[in-house]
């Protein structure tokens, strides 16, 4: 295999891989839309964000939390009579946000330039056709190319080994006649 396909092979692993962490944790992909949050979150980006407890948010934490039928990023910058006080770091100061801790998703963990455009695309029928189905199913194809090979190899040196041994076996007689 060369270079190229062995590239392409890498990325279509990764790519699979991906999908199949994104789809069985329990963190949640989001992507972030908007101007809130920037520089820190940009319009695009894809946002890990993992299950949290109340306990567990500290100031400084950007979570994400649902407010009005929308999910919101947003970094906490206290607590009020058991509200998570919010505020989108390039909003004006007195923007704030109170929120109650059932609203909370999860805290942000890791922030992806530009791979919530591909979040998103994947969730679609096309997304998902295109970037999984069809590169898994090379895979496959492939493997079952090279499995295929390996079994005429084989079959090969076996009808070889059956010629050389029947040649053996008439020289053998020929030799006992003699």
């Amino acid at each position: 295999m060369d270079i190229k396909h062995k590239i392409a092979y890498g990325i279509t692993i990764f790519v699979v891989i991906s999908a199949a962490v994104i789809y069985f944790s329990p963190a949640r992909f989001l992507q972030g839309y908007g101007h809130s949050m920037e520089p820190v979150i940009k319009s695009g980006d894809g946002i890990i964000v993992v299950p949290v407890k109340k306990e567990e948010i500290s100031i400084g934490d950007t979570i994400a939390f649902k407010s009005g039928g929308v999910i919101i990023a947003h970094k906490v910058v206290g607590f009020e009579d058991g509200k998570i006080i919010t505020h989108g770091v390039n909003l004006p100061k007195d923007d704030v946000e109170k929120i109650d801790p059932s609203q909370v998703i999860g805290k942000r963990v890791l922030t992806i330039p530009k791979a919530g455009i591909i979040i998103r695309y994947v969730g679609t029928r096309i997304g998902f056709i295109l970037l999984i189905l069809i590169p898994a199913s090379l895979i496959i194809v492939n493997e079952v190319r090279k499995i295929k090979k390996e079994l005429e190899k084989e079959n090969y040196t076996d009808s070889k080994t059956e010629i050389i041994h029947t040649g053996l076996r008439n020289s053998d007689q020929s030799k006992d006649g003699l």
